[in-house]
């Protein structure tokens, strides 16, 4: 046990040595800790009353001292607004990504290590998921079970996790032949003990990678919904919202629409750079 317990530990240390050596990684660690910092620490000093208290006669208020980012056309603080959303965005991003790991897993594991019809049956349903352009798919769920926190999680969870689910099935197909797998069998293991113990920890590197690097596109898409009118209602801030409705008055008041999308920006770039350091790390052949 000690000698394992060994193994794994050297080589998390081999792992975080290669993520090290990314430097664009490291820079995205610092951006991305930054805003973890400025945004989980916004409930401490910022009251949430600031985010949806309307004074209309401190509308389009210029980025100063008292209100750093300005206020919008209700006058409200954009930046309470700003933080607030972001915890919203990220948190929200964290939790649709979470959930198309877990389905993704549990789809995947099924349809690779029992193959034959259950790997077909899945896989044909996966297909008619991944047949429908994903704006659509995310319109119909929306607009079928109402517009609410839940159901966009639900809409991008169901746009994101087929393509979980088709990785986690090629990667288990390359390891459930196996010779560890074989003596799994031998030995009388259950199913669900070789798929969680052996095969899944054996190939689990590229999915870890893939909700890496999924994690900017998630929020990018939450954004994206929130700036047609689909995502998060307000008056939960959220940073797609806001920069939809500073839209009509971004020419004459520009603050409104550069600072949401500079942290929609600034925060999937810092994600993307972090997952291409976790790719490099997990596995280096994939390194230009």
């Amino acid at each position: 046990m000690a000698k394992k317990m060994n193994q794994i530990e050297s080589k998390k240390n081999l792992v975080w040595r290669r993520f090290r050596k990314n430097k664009l990684a490291i820079v995205g660690i610092v951006i991305l800790g930054l805003v973890f910092l400025l945004c989980g620490t916004a409930p401490l000093y910022i009251d949430y009353s600031q985010v949806i208290y309307q004074d209309v006669t401190r509308a389009f208020v210029a980025p100063c001292l008292e209100h750093p980012f300005g206020t919008d056309q209700f006058g409200r603080n954009l930046y309470a607004r700003m933080l607030y959303g972001g915890l919203v965005s990220i948190g929200s991003g964290f939790a649709i990504v979470t959930m198309r790991f877990v389905l993704g897993l549990f789809f995947g594991a099924i349809a690779g290590y029992f193959g034959g019809r259950i790997d077909t049956i899945i896989m044909r349903i996966m297909d008619v998921f991944m047949s429908v352009p994903a704006i659509i798919m995310e319109m119909v769920v929306i607009v079928s079970l109402g517009q609410s926190i839940l159901t966009l999680y639900i809409a991008l969870t169901v746009v994101f996790f087929p393509a979980a689910a088709r990785l986690v099935r090629a990667t288990i197909l390359t390891v459930r032949d196996q010779e560890f797998v074989a003596a799994a069998n031998c030995y009388g293991s259950s199913t669900f003990r070789i798929i969680c113990k052996h095969i899944l920890p054996n190939g689990i590197g590229p999915v870890v990678v893939d909700a890496a690097l999924s994690l900017g596109a998630t929020i990018l898409a939450i954004s994206g919904m929130g700036f047609i009118g689909l995502g998060i209602p307000s008056p939960t801030p959220e940073w797609g919202t806001i920069l939809a409705e500073g839209r009509e008055f971004i020419r004459y008041y520009p603050h409104l629409g550069i600072i949401p999308g500079l942290a929609i920006g600034i925060c999937v770039m810092a994600l993307n750079f972090i997952g291409d350091g976790v790719r490099d790390a997990l596995d280096p052949r994939t390194r230009k």
